[in-house]
């Protein structure tokens, strides 16, 4: 298989007309077919993440002007390919909306991730040991394909400030804290002590949906009920 971006190809079983996709409308297909076409063949970096195979960044707006339909009719189309498990949605840190196609490594041919072993198979052909290094990386690509919206996990203490307040706001999807108690959580674990390190870093494990709720409960649910006064610091307890 050809794997320039210019001149590759993609494969649609006839199959796919026995599936749940049979019973939706030509929308739906249309936006399937875009996506297969518009979707990463190989691993590639975004803003300094990796976005593997079958997945694609893009926004609700791009893609309303890409194919030509309003946001109202492309998330209605997203939501029925999520429904029938065709497709994945999720906001990607806070700065778009990750797409991926459920099965792309079944249906596709994986090429081999030049993203990340450029330069490790160069010449990978030439030899018996260096072919079997190329076989091995290429059965590593493959697994990491088949769930390609589960990048390595980032360690919490080395989150920036940033990323602190993307996970804060994600788990107060349901806005259990206000938005003066967010800015003052995270300023509370951002802190850093008389070495430069924060108090989030000293933590042994986080849950930040946990350390929110235990913040309600010994210290915003006394501050909502009554004067706040000096106390010490009810965040040690968290």
């Amino acid at each position: 298989m050809n794997h320039e971006p210019n001149k590759g190809h993609i494969r649609l079983y006839r199959k796919a007309t026995e599936s749940d996709l049979a019973g939706c409308d030509l929308k739906v297909w249309g936006m399937f077919s875009y996506l297969l076409l518009r979707v990463n063949w190989k691993a590639k970096k975004c803003r300094g993440e990796w976005v593997y195979p079958g997945s694609l960044i893009t926004s609700i707006h791009n893609l309303s002007d890409a194919v030509g339909e309003s946001q109202k009719v492309v998330r209605r189309v997203i939501a029925e390919l999520q429904k029938h498990g065709i497709l994945k949605s999720e906001n990607w840190a806070n700065r778009g909306t990750k797409l991926t196609i459920c099965n792309w490594g079944t249906y596709q041919t994986v090429p081999c991730m030049d993203g990340l072993t450029k330069g490790t198979t160069n010449g990978a052909t030439k030899g018996r040991a260096k072919g079997t290094q190329l076989n091995k990386l290429r059965s590593k690509e493959r697994k990491n394909v088949i769930s390609p919206h589960k990048p390595p996990p980032k360690s919490f203490k080395t989150w920036s400030e940033e990323e602190l307040i993307a996970e804060v706001e994600n788990a107060n999807h349901d806005n259990i804290l206000t938005a003066e108690e967010v800015d003052d959580f995270v300023g509370y674990w951002r802190e850093c002590d008389e070495n430069g390190k924060t108090l989030i870093q000293k933590q042994k494990s986080w849950d930040t949906r946990r350390r929110m709720l235990n913040a309600i409960k010994c210290v915003y649910s006394k501050r909502r009920t009554q004067s706040p006064s000096p106390s010490g610091n009810a965040f040690l307890d968290l």
